[in-house]
C-alpha cells in the first residue's frame, strides 16, 4: 500500500475526492458509494432519476455481493464517497498483495519467492488501467482464490482424500475417505468466488471445467469431473441466489432490453489480444519500448482494452508455460513425483508448471478475439463479452512459471554453495532483483490529473452547496441536457454518465439524471426537448421539480442558446458554478403563477399514465 501510495503520487492528490474523478465510471463507482451510505444498499435510491428513484435491478452487481458489503462496512467509518472510494482502492493493493502471498505459501513456495511474485501481480498493468472506474474489477483477489480452487480440484484426490493411494475397502463409505476440513474450505472458497466479481466466475468455470476434462482424459480419473462438478455447482448457485433480489424484479416487471444488454458481436470488441500480452506497456518508462507498442497496435481495427500486457516477467512466465503444456497429454499427474516436491502439497513442481501452462492456454483460446468464448457468448451468455479481463488468471498462472523458476534457482545455488546462509541470500536476491524489474517494467500508473480534478470538485461542491443553501430539503433538481443512463454516448463535449457529478456532494436534494433507461419511470425524460425545454417547465414543476440545472459543457454553443429560452421565461440563472459548467434556475416563482390543477395536467401529459405520478 505504501508502494502504491508513491507511485500514485498520493500527497497532490485531495483524498475525498476520487483519485481518478475524471474517468465517467469512477463517477459511476462513486454514486454506487454514497447510495450504500444513505440508503444501505446500491440496488434503489430516491435521491436519482427524480421524481421516481431509480432501481439498479436491471444493472446487476450480485456477483460483486461481498465487495459492495465491504463497501457498506467502510461507510460506516467513512462519511465521503470519495474518501471511500480512495481507501478501497488504495487498501485493495494492501488486500491483494496478502491473498496472492498467502495462496503461494500454501503452495509452499519461499517466503521471499512468495511475496515478490504478490507483488509483481498486485502491480500487473490490468491494476492500473481499471483503476477506480472499474473499482470492483481492480482488486482482482478473484484471480488467485480461482487459481488455487482449481489446482485444488485437479489434485483432487491429494486434497480431499484422507488416503488418496489406498485401495478401496468393502464397506468403506467415501465419506469416511473425505478430508472434511479441505473439503469445507473448498466449498466456502467456491461460495466466495460466486460473489466476489462477476466476470471472474466465467473465467474460473471456463477454465476448472476444461481442466479437468482435460485430467479426466489422461489420468483416466473420472474423480476430478465430479470434484469440479461440485465446485463449480456451488460457484454459480452462490450467485444464483444473490442475483435473486434481481430475478424477483424481473418475474415483476419483465426484462429490460435497454439496459445493460450485450450482443455475441461484443465479444470481438472486447476479446483478449496475445500480442498485448507480451508487448510492453504504452506508457513504458523506456520511451523505445512504448514506441515498439504505438507502432505495433496503431491503426488496430480492434483496440479491446488496456491493461492486458504481462510485462517481460510474465510473458516470460507465459511461454515457458505454454511449453510446459506441450509435455501435458502424456505424463500422468503424479502425487509423488520425482521431480522437485511441492513439500507436502501433493503435486510436484513440474506437474505444477505443466497445468499452468495448459490452463493459461485454455483460457486464451476462449478469450483471444473471436475465440471459444463467442460459442458461449451465442449459446446465451453473451452478457460475459470481456474476456480480455481473464488476464487476472492468465497472469496468475504465468508467474507461478515464473515462482517455480525463482525457487529452481535459488535450489541450483544452494547445491552449490556450502554456505546455507548465503544460498538463501542468494535466492532472495535474485526474487528481489526480478521484482525490482518487473516493477519498473510494468508498475506504471494510468495517468491522472489531480489540480484540474481538485479544481472541478471545489467548483461543484460549491455549486451544490449554493443550492441546498437555497433550496429546502428533499428538493428535486431537473438536469439538462436529457442524457439516458446508464451507458450512453458522449453529449458534445460533456462524457457519458457526467450529470453524476453533483450528487456525490449533495445531502439534501434530488436529480433527475440516474433514472434506468428502458423503464418508463425514466422514459419520459425523452419528451423534454434538451434545446428548448420552456415548453416542459409546467410539467416538471407539476412533477414536483424545484430547478434546473444546465451542463453547458453538452452543448456545441457552452450552453449560450438554451441558457438564453430559459432566462426568457424564468429570468437569468441564479447560481452558476466558478468553473462555467453548470448554471441554474429556480422553478418555484414560475409555479406559483399557475393554477395547481393546470401543473397536474402538465406533468401528467408529460410522464404519461404508466409511471404513478408522485
Amino acid at each position: 500500500m505504501a508502494l502504491a501510495a508513491w507511485m500514485l503520487r498520493l500527497w497532490d492528490a485531495s483524498l475525498s475526492v476520487p483519485l481518478y474523478q475524471q474517468s465517467p465510471d469512477t463517477l459511476f463507482q462513486t454514486a454506487v458509494v454514497k447510495a450504500i451510505r444513505d440508503h444501505g444498499w446500491y440496488l434503489t435510491n430516491p435521491d436519482l432519476g427524480a421524481p421516481f428513484g431509480t432501481q439498479m435491478y436491471d444493472f446487476p452487481h450480485a456477483g460483486e455481493t461481498l465487495q459492495m458489503a465491504a463497501i457498506w462496512v467502510l461507510t460506516r467509518f467513512a462519511s465521503r464517497p470519495g474518501t471511500v472510494v480512495n481507501i478501497y482502492f488504495i487498501g485493495g493493493f494492501g488486500v491483494l498483495a496478502s491473498v496472492t502471498h498467502l495462496v503461494l505459501r500454501h503452495l509452499r513456495f519461499r517466503t521471499s519467492v512468495a511475496a515478490c511474485t504478490a507483488l509483481l501481480y498486485t502491480f500487473l498493468p490490468y491494476h492500473f488501467w481499471h483503476h477506480e472506474g472499474h473499482l470492483l474489477r481492480s482488486t482482482y483477489v478473484s484471480g488467485p482464490l480461482g487459481a488455487l480452487l482449481i489446482l485444488w480440484v485437479l489434485d483432487w484426490r491429494r486434497r480431499f482424500l484422507v488416503e488418496p493411494d489406498a485401495p478401496w475397502r468393502n464397506g468403506t463409505r467415501f465419506a469416511d475417505k473425505l478430508r472434511w476440513g479441505r473439503v469445507g474450505a473448498a466449498v466456502a472458497m467456491a461460495a466466495a468466488l460466486g460473489i466476489i466479481e462477476t466476470m471472474a466466475i466465467a473465467f474460473v468455470l471456463v477454465a476448472l471445467g476444461v481442466g479437468a476434462v482435460l485430467v479426466a482424459l489422461r489420468d483416466r480419473d473420472p474423480g476430478v469431473l465430479a470434484a469440479a462438478g461440485v465446485a463449480g455447482a456451488v460457484t454459480a448457485l452462490t450467485f444464483v441466489v444473490a442475483l435473486a433480489p434481481n430475478l424477483w424484479y424481473w418475474s415483476e416487471h419483465g426484462t429490460n432490453e435497454a439496459a445493460g444488454r450485450r450482443l455475441p458481436v461484443e465479444q470481438e470488441a472486447y476479446g483478449l489480444k496475445v500480442s498485448r500480452l507480451v508487448l510492453p506497456i504504452r506508457q513504458h518508462r523506456l520511451a523505445r519500448l512504448a514506441n515498439l507498442t504505438e507502432d505495433a497496435t496503431r491503426h488496430t481495427p480492434v483496440e479491446s482494452e488496456g491493461g492486458q500486457e504481462l510485462g517481460f516477467v510474465g510473458a516470460v512466465g507465459f511461454i515457458i508455460g505454454l511449453y510446459g503444456a506441450l509435455n501435458f497429454a502424456g505424463r500422468r499427474s503424479r502425487l509423488h513425483g520425482a521431480g522437485s516436491p511441492d513439500r507436502g502439497t501433493g503435486l510436484d513442481r513440474g506437474e505444477l508448471w505443466r497445468l499452468s501452462g495448459v490452463l493459461a492456454l485454455v483460457l486464451v483460446l476462449f478469450a483471444t478475439v473471436s475465440g471459444l468464448s463467442l460459442l458461449l457468448s451465442v449459446a446465451g451468455f453473451a452478457q460475459i463479452r470481456v474476456w480480455n479481463r481473464s488476464v487476472i488468471l492468465i497472469a496468475f498462472f504465468s508467474l507461478l512459471v515464473v515462482a517455480i523458476g525463482l525457487e529452481r534457482f535459488a535450489d541450483w545455488v544452494g547445491n552449490r554453495i556450502s554456505d546455507p546462509r548465503r544460498a538463501v541470500a542468494a535466492g532472495v536476491l535474485a526474487s528481489v532483483g526480478v521484482l525490482l524489474f518487473g516493477l519498473w517494467d510494468t508498475a506504471v500508473p494510468f495517468p491522472t490529473d489531480y489540480p484540474a480534478i481538485t479544481r472541478t470538485a471545489r467548483s461543484d461542491r460549491g455549486f451544490v452547496a449554493e443550492l441546498e443553501r437555497r433550496l429546502p430539503d428533499g428538493a428535486a433538481v431537473f438536469e439538462l441536457p436529457v442524457v439516458p443512463y446508464p451507458e450512453s454516448p458522449p453529449v458534445h463535449d460533456l462524457p457519458d454518465l457526467s450529470e453524476l457529478r453533483l450528487y456525490p456532494y449533495s445531502r439534501t436534494l434530488r436529480w433527475s439524471y440516474g433514472g434506468m433507461k428502458g423503464r418508463p419511470q425514466a422514459d419520459w425524460q425523452q419528451r423534454v426537448s434538451s434545446d428548448d425545454p420552456v415548453a416542459a417547465l409546467a410539467g416538471l414543476r407539476g412533477l414536483g421539480f424545484d430547478g434546473v440545472v444546465v451542463f453547458t459543457q453538452g452543448y456545441p454553443d457552452g450552453g449560450a442558446a438554451v441558457s438564453a429560452r430559459l432566462s426568457s421565461a424564468l429570468g437569468p440563472p441564479e447560481v452558476a458554478s466558478t468553473d462555467g459548467h453548470e448554471l441554474f434556475w429556480d422553478l418555484r416563482g414560475y409555479g406559483a403563477s399557475l393554477p395547481r390543477p393546470e401543473l397536474r395536467e402538465a406533468a401528467r401529459d408529460l410522464v404519461g399514465t404508466r409511471p404513478r405520478l408522485p
